[in-house]
């Protein structure tokens, strides 16, 4: 497959998608798209961001802008989380970001984005839908469509739900992560959404839909 480098933004380029990738607290315990009235009734429905990353695409296939961020924690991170994507809530402290200010921004990165994409993109987006209700922000996701690389993969692979890096390893895509010497190398917001972006990029532009 082709090889993709999004260090570098194209500013000048028309931005096209938005993939992301987010780090939580924990698994969405509630049915449906987030709701005030849900999170009112019982807020742990819809885990917290621990740390969330995105890179705004072009139709070129090239980075316009990007982010990603640890979120300053507002409440204990558990430690089960923590062991799958290494931030605790010591570390979240010391290099977090306040969460309402990177809402706003990734608002405004991805205003006129027509699509948004992840793997497994429902999670990230209703995720990042209870904390904008949370935060009193508005929802970013509206008038625009999903592409999801889990799904537009699953004709390559053997099984209905499968990992990044398996897909990865297939299309012969280098996994990204972090060096060595950085501090958080884990899973990663910031090296999946460069993963998944390669992704979509070498299936959309072979015109693969699902």
């Amino acid at each position: 497959m082709d090889n993709y480098n999004f260090d570098i933004c194209h500013h000048d380029d028309d931005p096209f998608a938005v993939v992301v990738d987010v780090e939580t607290t924990g698994l969405i315990n509630e049915e449906g798209i987030p709701t005030k009235k849900k999170l009112n009734e019982w807020d742990e429905g819809y885990p917290r961001i621990v740390q969330i990353a995105w890179i705004v695409l072009s139709r070129k296939y090239r980075a316009v802008s990007k982010g990603a961020y640890v979120i300053y924690p507002t409440k204990k991170i558990p430690a089960r989380a923590t062991e799958i994507h290494g931030i605790s809530t010591e570390m979240a402290k010391e290099v977090g970001f306040d969460l309402k200010k990177v809402l706003f921004e990734f608002r405004s990165q991805i205003e006129y984005c027509d699509y948004y994409i992840g793997h497994n993109v429902q999670f990230d987006k209703y995720v990042i839908e209870a904390e904008c209700i949370r935060q009193g922000v508005k929802k970013p996701f509206s008038r625009k469509t999903s592409y999801d690389t889990m799904k537009m993969g699953k004709s390559f692979m053997e099984k209905k739900w499968f990992k990044l890096s398996d897909i990865a390893t297939k299309f012969k895509i280098q996994f990204q992560k972090p060096p060595e010497d950085k501090e958080i190398s884990y899973h990663n917001a910031e090296y999946d959404v460069a993963t998944t972006a390669a992704i979509f990029c070498a299936l959309h532009s072979r015109d693969v839909k699902y």
